[in-house]
């Protein structure tokens, strides 16, 4: 039970999270093209998510992406699995 509970939590905040950055204009040319964008939480928040959904894939690969470019503008180390 305890199980579900969280699973529908998780669904809950990755919705909120991707409707976030589904509302953001441009948020990929923002944040790996023009270093530009002015939500990193949020994208420290979406790289953590994809690496968490495809692990061993691109996906997980631009995951990291995101996550290391954000915790340079959040000034803070990024927590990379190294398998």
């Amino acid at each position: 039970m305890l199980a579900l509970a969280i699973s529908e939590a998780n669904r809950d905040s990755d919705g909120e999270l991707l409707a976030r950055v589904a509302g953001m204009d441009d948020f990929f040319g923002c944040a790996l093209r023009r270093d530009t964008l002015n939500d990193w939480n949020s994208a420290k928040d979406l790289g953590e998510f994809l690496i968490r959904i495809e692990p061993d894939s691109d996906i997980e690969i631009l995951g990291q992406v995101l996550l290391v470019r954000a915790c340079r503008h959040l000034a803070a180390p990024p927590a990379l699995s190294m398998n």
